[in-house]
């Protein structure tokens, strides 16, 4: 038997006065108990959101290559893309025609 029973119970034939006591008591508990809870719920909350801000902070800087060691990363793709486009064009190239070959090389003598 919870303790608010018991004093229900032992109450019940005094005044109405005394379970209004326990039942507000109870009440204020019950409130308390309740606004604990929501500032715990938001306050978790605000940890998971400052938690996954954190990692895309942290996903974003890996990314990234700081000024400081050199080059940004555009500066980086450009590079790279001037060396894909200079191996293409090195590969498009025509290549240099054949000498003709002699007489008696050919085969023909």
């Amino acid at each position: 038997m919870t303790t608010t029973k018991k004093r229900i119970s032992r109450h019940t034939r005094s005044s109405s006065e005394a379970i209004g006591e326990v039942l507000t008591r109870a009440s204020k508990a019950y409130e308390m108990s309740i606004n604990k809870l929501t500032i715990a719920q938001k306050e978790l909350h605000d940890l998971r959101a400052a938690h996954e801000k954190e990692k895309q902070k942290r996903r974003r800087s890996k990314q990234q290559i700081s000024h400081e060691q050199g080059t940004t990363r555009e500066e980086a793709q450009a590079l790279v893309q001037g060396r894909v486009e200079a191996s293409q064009a090195v590969t498009t190239a025509p290549a240099e025609p054949e000498l003709p070959s002699c007489y008696y090389c050919s085969g023909r003598a």
